[in-house]
C-alpha cells in the first residue's frame, strides 16, 4: 500500500513540475518576446552598448560581436611574416587589429581573411530607479 500512495504522490509532483516547466517556458518565450518589442521600438547599437532613461527604468541594449578566427587562414597569415593581430593558438588581439588598421592597411586586409564577425545575442537589462 506505501509504495501505491509513493507512486500517486510522486505522480502528482511530476505532473506538478511538468507544468512549472511549461509554463517558465512559457515565461521565457514572453520575455523573449518583449524584449524583441522593447529593441524594435528603441533600437539596439551596432557594437557595444546603449542606455536609455524611460520612465522610472533604465533600459540597456547590449549588442556583443562574436568574433572567430578561422585557424588554417590565420597560420597562412603569420607564416607570411607580415604584422598580424593574433595571440598564441590563433586567438584575436582585438586592440592589435585595430592599431594594424591604422599601422599597416596591407596587414590588416590579409588579416581580415581570416576573421569571421557576427552579432551576438542582443541583451535588455532591466533596473528599477530608486525615488
Amino acid at each position: 500500500m506505501q509504495n501505491e500512495i509513493d507512486n500517486e504522490q510522486a505522480a502528482t509532483l511530476a505532473e506538478e513540475l511538468g507544468n512549472l516547466k511549461a509554463e517558465e517556458a512559457q515565461a521565457k518565450a514572453d520575455r523573449i518576446a518583449k524584449e524583441e518589442e522593447i529593441v524594435a521600438l528603441i533600437g539596439s547599437p551596432t557594437e557595444g552598448s546603449k542606455t536609455h532613461d524611460v520612465g522610472s527604468y533604465k533600459i540597456t541594449i547590449k549588442q556583443p560581436i562574436n568574433v572567430t578566427v578561422d585557424q588554417g587562414d590565420a597560420a597562412l597569415v603569420v607564416s607570411s611574416g607580415e604584422s598580424h593581430p593574433f595571440k598564441s593558438q590563433f586567438k584575436l588581439d582585438a586592440a592589435k587589429l585595430k592599431a594594424l588598421k591604422d599601422s599597416d592597411p596591407v596587414a590588416y586586409e590579409q588579416a581580415l581573411v581570416a576573421i569571421t564577425s557576427k552579432p551576438g545575442k542582443i541583451a535588455v537589462e532591466l533596473k528599477p530607479v530608486l525615488l
